[in-house]
């Protein structure tokens, strides 16, 4: 026919072929990605943690691949070497739109966090201390400070704050050692004790407060707890989505153990 014969219908016609076998080809031989060993072990090296698998990094790893690769199919990026920048921008496209959690789930998930959301134990107190128990003068030093005389006319520099002000436990125990800071919280506030030793000498002790250690109040927590439960789940979406975006390509992963 005639019309057939038109060179601008040939060229549509040759790009419409040329398309249809590019989706054939594609179906029956899918891109291929994959990945090394050597890129988990990599990351395992970058990141030094115990709690995540070479199989969990390998997915991670195949994931930001379809994201990057998919997202450049896309168009998000005119340079498709900024390769995180492209990974990101699509993570933010498949982010679902959560309703808010309720406060049961975020309870629930408070109890997977236990330690991150309690207040610890704090103190402040006075003290009377020497570089080591050899240099302790008066030998009834103690008895001198129960019976009122001025602690601060005894002792010898040492590097600690006097009064200390009230102090978390955790940071107590960093600058005196976990033993005696357990010796120290178990004082009687508002009498002399001692002595404790330390690794920075030995002290003398008037407890002036203690505050017990406890969890913060659920709703001081609530909004922190909200943010990370919205991130879980919408992290938990976007990988979903990509899992299945990568059922698209021929996926190859190391073997486990290496």
């Amino acid at each position: 026919m005639k019309v057939l014969r038109e060179p601008l219908l040939q060229f549509l016609v040759l790009g419409v072929l040329l398309v249809a076998v590019h989706r054939m080809i594609s179906a029956v031989s899918p891109e291929e990605i994959v990945i090394t060993g050597d890129q988990v072990d990599a990351v395992a090296e970058a990141i030094q943690r115990d709690d995540i698998d070479r199989d969990t990094i390998a997915r991670g790893l195949l994931r930001d691949e379809v994201l990057f690769r998919e997202g450049v199919r896309r168009g998000l990026a005119e340079e498709p070497t900024v390769r995180e920048v492209v990974i990101r921008q699509l993570r933010k496209e498949l982010e679902p739109v959560l309703p808010e959690p309720t406060d049961e789930e975020l309870r629930a998930l408070r109890e997977q966090l236990p330690d991150r959301y309690d207040q610890p134990a704090k103190i402040s107190f006075e003290h009377v201390s020497f570089p080591d128990r050899e240099s302790v003068e008066p030998a009834d030093l103690l008895e001198c400070l129960r019976a009122g005389e001025d602690f601060r006319s005894f002792g010898q520099a040492v590097r600690l704050a006097n009064p200390l002000p009230p102090t978390f436990a955790t940071q107590l125990e960093r600058v005196l050692g976990k033993a005696a800071s357990d010796e120290i919280f178990a004082m009687e506030p508002g009498r002399w004790s001692g002595p404790v030793s330390s690794h920075r000498g030995v002290h003398f002790v008037k407890v002036l407060t203690k505050q017990e250690g406890g969890p913060i109040p659920f709703d001081q927590v609530r909004p922190t707890l909200a943010a990370i439960w919205l991130k879980q789940r919408s992290d938990e979406e976007v990988d979903r989505l990509v899992d299945e975006m990568a059922g698209d390509y021929r996926v190859i992963l190391p073997k486990e153990g290496r």
